[in-house]
């Protein structure tokens, strides 16, 4: 994975393509949860899918728009 960092600026990184199998992909929605964010035209722009186990929830494949990110929506308020 290649990243570079400067003072001041955020980590660039390159993330490989998701490939998962349908049946993958299935058990995961059938396991758990996918949440997702939209915006004012109902269009996706995040996604995030969680699982609970044995009282712990695991967050997996968290993912927002390039254009939309870094825009606070995930913040505590």
């Amino acid at each position: 994975m290649n990243s570079s960092k400067q003072p001041g600026s955020r980590i660039n990184k390159v993330i490989p393509p998701l490939k998962q199998k349908i049946e993958e992909l299935n058990d995961e929605y059938n396991d758990g949860i996918i949440l997702k964010m939209i915006d004012d035209n109902n269009t996706i722009i995040g996604s995030v899918r969680a699982k609970i186990d044995s009282g712990t929830v695991h967050i997996g494949k968290l993912m927002v728009h390039p254009d939309h990110q870094h825009k606070g929506y995930g913040k505590d308020y």
